[in-house]
């Protein structure tokens, strides 16, 4: 499945609109993107990370938004993060740094 056919088949309400419920998603550099990139499809899953990733990295409120998908148990990809990256920031003891990935 591609990016834009998930977005087709995702219905008003099944991903909650963040910029509304959370005002630093205001500012965010994926304000407007398809949905598809950060809840991809298993199939398309490596193209729509990296494609997340490239929008997240130069994004001003990407700091509020890793903090906000480690303390809240997000799913899909938040701040240019995997579900498994942040499970890996959240075992880290605090005061300690991350490994490098």
């Amino acid at each position: 499945m591609n990016v834009q056919f998930v977005d087709a088949l995702m219905q008003p309400g099944d991903i909650p609109d963040v910029t509304e419920s959370l005002p630093f998603a205001r500012n965010a550099a994926c304000a407007g993107a398809p949905l598809g990139l950060f809840f991809p499809d298993k199939d398309q899953a490596h193209a729509a990370i990296e494609q997340a990733r490239t929008l997240c990295r130069d994004c001003p409120v990407q700091a509020d938004c890793l903090a906000w998908a480690v303390t809240h148990n997000e799913q899909g990809v938040w701040a240019g993060t995997t579900e498994q990256q942040r499970r890996a920031i959240r075992s880290q003891k605090p005061g300690r740094p991350a490994k490098a990935a």
